[in-house]
């Protein structure tokens, strides 16, 4: 009897342990699916405004999205503004260092309790970067849109209610 028992308890564990990995392996395969479906060059085709309306962009209009991944990285690149990507929930995340010259009408010292400081630059009340001991950390900005839907050669995302609906080249 008491063989039998310690048999189910060691086939339980076993089953638990399978199915525990092969949750994990889904997952993970799912996320690379996921962002591979993303990666590629997308054209912006119309635009569908939060009224219900539709406008097809001009083709001296349109501009390029391209997703692409180098190494470990998600880069995304629109006209001259590049930076990282990431898919997290419905959600399509930009994050990028803006080339700009920008005025500086304000500097504060922070120190904090063990007696690091840094340096904040801001305009108005925007920080534009901030200087610690590794050196200038600029203030990144980042944008994200509503993934609406994503099927191969059709990507909708969406912002502030509008749907911008690309195609893949």
């Amino acid at each position: 009897m008491k063989l039998t028992r310690e048999n189910n308890i060691f086939r339980i564990t076993q089953i638990i342990i399978s199915i525990s990995l092969g949750l994990l392996i889904l997952h993970s395969c799912q996320e690379k699916s996921s962002n591979d479906n993303f990666t590629g060059i997308w054209e912006i085709e119309k635009k569908k405004w939060k009224n219900g309306s539709i406008s097809i962009i001009p083709d001296n209009e349109r501009h390029l999205l391209e997703l692409s991944k180098i190494q470990n990285n998600n880069i995304f690149k629109v006209d001259n503004v590049s930076g990282n990507w990431l898919v997290k929930d419905s959600l399509l995340i930009f994050e990028n260092i803006p080339e700009s010259k920008t005025p500086i009408d304000s500097i504060f010292v922070v120190n904090d309790s063990i007696g690091n400081s840094s340096i904040i630059l801001q305009n108005g009340n925007q920080i534009i970067a901030t200087i610690t001991e590794s050196g200038i950390i600029p203030k990144k900005v980042t944008s994200q849109m509503i993934i609406v839907s994503i099927d191969g050669n059709k990507l909708l995302l969406s912002k502030e209610g509008d749907v911008y609906i690309y195609k893949k080249k």
